[in-house]
């Protein structure tokens, strides 16, 4: 669950990517969701203001701070680049 929306699938995630948006006053959501990829909320950003991004499923062998890294990738290149924007399908 993610604001209280359980998150089966795109659309509910969008939803609790909406909801998490409203609540925080930010400029972008970004809601990792393990083998189900990524769903960002930027509705600064020309177009549907929602994205998913999927994964490629690899052989895993420990998780741990698998959340931390990817907040810290998005902090790293958060001050050198635009506006987040995942690449389309």
């Amino acid at each position: 669950m993610i604001a209280g929306i359980a998150c089966p699938d795109d659309d509910h995630a969008a939803k609790a990517a909406q909801v998490l948006h409203d609540r925080a006053g930010v400029d972008t959501v970004v809601l990792a969701r393990g083998a189900q990829g990524a769903t960002v909320f930027a509705p600064g950003e020309s177009g549907d203001p929602i994205s998913h991004v999927a994964t490629s499923a690899l052989e895993v062998f420990d998780v741990s701070e698998a959340g931390d890294t990817v907040v810290a990738a998005l902090a790293l290149a958060s001050p050198a680049a635009p506006p987040f924007k995942p690449p389309r399908e």
